[in-house]
């Protein structure tokens, strides 16, 4: 058998830079990753810090899911029979929504196992109690006119930060004119006068005020939502003037002055 000589080969050195430029490599998409969260993250978070445009997006999402609370409400009346005394809210956050008298098989629950919806994270540091159904009479100024008859109707009520309030109104209406807040400054909201069924201990922080319907509007009946008493809009006056099915207003001791809670509001069914 012939032998062919081998020719010299050196061992080929290894570089220890190429592990090194992987390692890298991958720590650069690790940081990349963590800083694509972190965007994503504060897009959505912060009540107290949102920008313009953030609360025009969390604005834009709370208009919405009104929306589909009362699409799915308006649902379950055509197709199941549900009516006011059946209608179930049980799995909201907020306080008990326990309906005695709702169907068993969830026919007629908006949320829950047997429901259509659930409750959203809408990722503005706001807790789950910030959003409740209740009951309201929605009211021109002075309590004169009702929207609807003179009864409560079933609404949606849940606390935001002042940025939202003004982006909601803003989305709704696209007021060229704000109403007249406090020091005759022009403000994104209109202050609710009275004391209405959304209204909560500004003190100790909690939503004691808040009365969840439960099929009943007893413990309701007495709270209302009305336009605060010489109010101006575009520089008309809103003197017997219901206000709108949906919109946000502030909660003070008049004219959205400190200090003063917001909330968005929408009538789910009119009486």
């Amino acid at each position: 058998m012939d032998h062919f000589p081998m020719r010299n080969q050196a061992p080929t050195p290894h570089n220890p830079q190429s592990g090194s430029i992987f390692i890298w490599i991958f720590v650069m998409i690790a940081l990349f990753a963590a800083f694509s969260f972190a965007v994503s993250q504060g897009s959505r978070t912060g009540a107290s810090s949102l920008t313009d445009q953030q609360a025009k997006m969390l604005g834009t999402e709370i208009v919405d899911f009104g929306r589909q609370v009362k699409d799915t409400i308006n649902t379950l009346r055509l197709n199941n029979n549900c009516t006011l005394a059946t209608l179930n809210f049980e799995g909201a956050a907020g306080g008990t929504y326990t309906n005695g008298a709702a169907p068993s098989d969830g026919s007629c629950d908006v949320f829950g196992a047997g429901g259509k919806l659930r409750l959203p994270d809408f990722g503005d540091d706001l807790a789950d109690d910030r959003l409740v159904f209740v009951g309201n009479h929605v009211q021109s100024e002075g309590g004169t006119a009702f929207l609807g008859t003179s009864e409560p109707d079933l609404t949606m009520v849940r606390e935001v930060d002042a940025n939202t309030c003004g982006a909601i109104n803003k989305l709704l209406a696209n007021p060229t004119e704000f109403w007249d807040g406090y020091s005759g400054s022009k403000v994104r909201m209109w202050e609710s006068a009275g004391d209405h069924n959304g209204q909560r201990d500004q003190t100790t922080d909690n939503f004691s005020n808040f009365a969840p319907y439960d099929g009943s509007f007893s413990s309701t009946g007495g709270r209302g939502i009305r336009f605060r008493d010489g109010m101006t809009f575009n520089g008309a006056s809103y003197a017997g003037r219901v206000p709108p099915m949906t919109g946000c207003f502030c909660d003070s001791t008049g004219n959205c002055e400190p200090p003063v809670k917001y909330y968005f509001y929408n009538v789910l069914w009119v009486r």
